[in-house]
């Protein structure tokens, strides 16, 4: 999917093309997945994700 300029996202340093493969340390494999890690995110207190982007992994952090 997109990312909107100027979103959450955007801010966050997500870019089109980022597979989330975890929110958190949680396997997300589904949309239910995503879903539901994403609602039990708190962004004070932070929110780790493991991204794959063009052929490599890695972590990505974020707190507001």
């Amino acid at each position: 999917m997109g990312v909107e300029d100027g979103s959450l996202a955007d801010e966050m340093g997500l870019q089109e093309g980022d597979v989330i493969l975890e929110i958190n340390r949680k396997r997300i494999d589904t949309l239910k997945d995503f879903e539901k890690a994403a609602k039990e995110a708190n962004l004070e207190k932070g929110i780790l994700f493991h991204i794959h982007r063009k052929g490599r992994s890695f972590y990505l952090t974020f707190k507001k």
